[in-house]
């Protein structure tokens, strides 16, 4: 009789904690799923070595007003960024051309872990440090470039309230998020989870953020549009995929490279194609070992 009472208190605790586990399951929300995949995958790019190459001819525009046009502008960008064991050390080479002009500026910041200093061609420069202290190179912000240097996408993931925690977040008190997942995506034969994300201000739609998220790519972003819900919801102000990915290793990968579109909206219908970027990313290392001289001298050579 004792050997089936035990056996009987056993089953009911047994029962009760598949339960309790059960329903804890049920209540994590779809968003919050993906949200903890993505942290374990954003860890594995937490030392990481790039250097990236950025392309971008904003072409110019007849706002039809005057019928005047805004000069053709061309961009080139190569970024070096090394992150290591919580230090940091990003070089910007920026020219940009307008017409006939040309005008090119280097920059760079250093942060060895206690002091972050910051150059601008070559001189020591204060004014820089509030344009790169939050700059980083996110490889599952890549594709959305106008959030990358504030926010990381299990951030993004996470809800309003987490964002305005963040420092340096921009982000309208008034805004709310609101998530909707698709598990069964597909995007140019990748298996994905689609993810959309749509901010609201007072009940009114501002925009909507739509990602493909590649499963067997680390749940690195495939393509992303984004709506400003304002002029159209049916109309991306902005387009960006990976046309070429690189395997770092067996597990994990990385963008090779990378299309960006921007569009101008009137109304919904009525768009223009306003400019065109193409980013190439090489020398990819997962495991960078440099001495922390390089992440405080400005004059340090990279590998």
């Amino acid at each position: 009789m004792r050997i089936a009472r035990s056996l009987s208190r056993l089953w009911v605790i047994f029962v009760c904690s598949s339960l309790i586990l059960s329903l804890a399951q049920a209540d994590e929300q779809p968003v919050d799923a993906l949200k903890n995949r993505i942290i374990t995958e954003e860890s594995r790019f937490s030392n990481l070595e790039l250097m990236l190459v950025e392309e971008a001819n904003l072409n110019g525009l007849n706002r039809g007003n005057a019928g005047d046009s805004v000069p053709e502008q061309l961009m080139r960008t190569t970024t070096h960024q090394v992150s290591q064991a919580g230090m940091r050390r990003l070089a910007v080479r920026r020219t940009i051309v307008v017409g006939e002009t040309s005008v090119t500026s280097d920059l760079l910041t250093l942060f060895d872990g206690e002091t972050t200093s910051s150059f601008r061609n070559r001189q020591p420069s204060k004014s820089i440090d509030e344009i790169l202290k939050n700059r980083l190179i996110r490889p599952h912000m890549l594709l959305l470039a106008a959030y990358s240097d504030r926010l990381s996408l299990s951030l993004l993931l996470s809800g309003e309230d987490a964002i305005l925690k963040c420092e340096d977040s921009r982000w309208p008190a008034a805004a709310k998020l609101q998530y909707v997942v698709d598990s069964n995506s597909m995007f140019e034969g990748l298996k994905c989870q689609s993810i959309s994300i749509r901010q609201t201000i007072e009940g009114r739609n501002i925009r909507r953020i739509e990602l493909q998220l590649a499963e067997d790519r680390n749940f690195l972003p495939a393509a992303v549009r984004i709506f400003e819900c304002q002029s159209s919801d049916v109309d991306p102000t902005y387009v960006a995929q990976v046309t070429e990915w690189q395997q770092l290793s067996a597990e994990v990968w990385f963008p090779k490279t990378i299309t960006m579109e921007s569009f101008w909206v009137q109304q919904p219908g009525r768009v223009t194609q306003s400019g065109q970027t193409s980013i190439a990313i090489h020398g990819v290392r997962l495991s960078p070992d440099y001495p922390r001289e390089f992440f405080a001298d400005d004059k340090a050579e990279s590998h």
